[in-house]
């Protein structure tokens, strides 16, 4: 999940516990599951670094490709 920029901390903590929630939720981890998804639940600062990290990686693969915008 993403926020506009400038959201107080507090909203995003607010919203980060309600997905922890969901994602310690039997059903909802079985459902994600079953359309093939890995849930790995992180903390805000291992989300935002993650984040990063693929924006770099995937730009790498862009540029590789040359994948470009008509």
């Amino acid at each position: 999940m993403f926020a506009p920029k400038g959201t107080p901390a507090a909203r995003l903590d607010k919203l980060h516990d309600a997905v922890n929630k969901a994602l310690a939720q039997p059903e909802f981890v079985q459902t994600m599951k079953e359309r093939g998804y890995t849930l790995t639940p992180m903390s805000r600062q291992e989300f935002a670094d993650f984040v990063k990290k693929e924006y770099v990686r995937m730009g790498d693969v862009v540029r590789k490709i040359g994948i470009t915008l008509d």
